[in-house]
């Protein structure tokens, strides 16, 4: 049986690895996001007590900055401040299965790696029909 140190110690510990497991959860994330409507996006990187979000604007052959915000672990999920971490956004909700990300009221997002990859598959796809109607004619 534990005596009341012992058990302190260990709640301790208990608390540090959920925090460490909470954060770690959302590591994917990380990197550049484009929205599924519109002409957003967002680019995301790791900070020491969260994520910082940047919202950009795409529409001219640069990236404009929106608004910056934050994203912070709280249980079993990341809630979104914005950049002066006073007014609250909403959440952030990461699907890692469908490579989405929503944020808040701005809407969806899927990885911008994703995209790339399903589009580099489709030229793929469509390369090897062209070559395989050639050979067929």
């Amino acid at each position: 049986s534990l005596v009341g140190s012992e058990m302190c110690i260990r709640d301790r510990f208990i608390g540090g690895v959920r925090r460490m497991m909470d954060r770690r959860r959302y590591d994917g994330i990380c990197g550049s996001w484009i929205a599924v409507e519109g002409s957003r996006s967002l680019l995301v990187r790791k900070t020491g007590t969260g994520y910082l979000l940047l919202l950009c604007d795409m529409t001219h052959c640069y990236k404009t900055i929106l608004r910056e915000m934050e994203a912070l672990p709280q249980a079993d999920r990341l809630l979104l401040l914005d950049g002066d971490r006073d007014t609250f956004q909403g959440e952030v909700v990461y699907d890692p299965a469908a490579s989405t990300l929503r944020c808040g009221s701005y809407g969806v997002f899927r990885s911008e790696e994703a995209i790339l990859r399903e589009e580099l598959l489709n030229e793929m796809e469509f390369a090897l029909r062209d070559v395989v109607g050639d050979e067929e004619e």
